[in-house]
């Protein structure tokens, strides 16, 4: 199931977005450059996240099993398969 948001009028300033996201302790970059982020969902857990991004590389075709966050200016989607 995705969760699509959008700004009630304009665009998302998406900077403020971005950051709240990448302070999570559970988030991590997609390694393969796509600017979206993979959610953990374990806060602080390096092991985890190390797992994440190298799962993602070894698979490019495919995201490992954990909420994916694409931030734009016209949206925020959230995909929780």
């Amino acid at each position: 199931m995705n969760l699509l948001v959008y700004p009630a009028s304009g665009k998302f300033e998406v900077g403020p977005i971005r950051s709240y996201v990448e302070g999570r302790q559970d988030a991590v970059l997609d390694p393969l450059g796509s600017g979206a982020y993979m959610l953990t969902g374990l806060l602080g857990d390096v092991t985890l996240k190390k797992l994440r991004g190298e799962a993602r590389l070894a698979r490019p075709a495919q995201f490992p099993y954990s909420v994916i966050v694409e931030i734009s200016a016209d949206q925020v989607v959230v995909v929780q398969e």
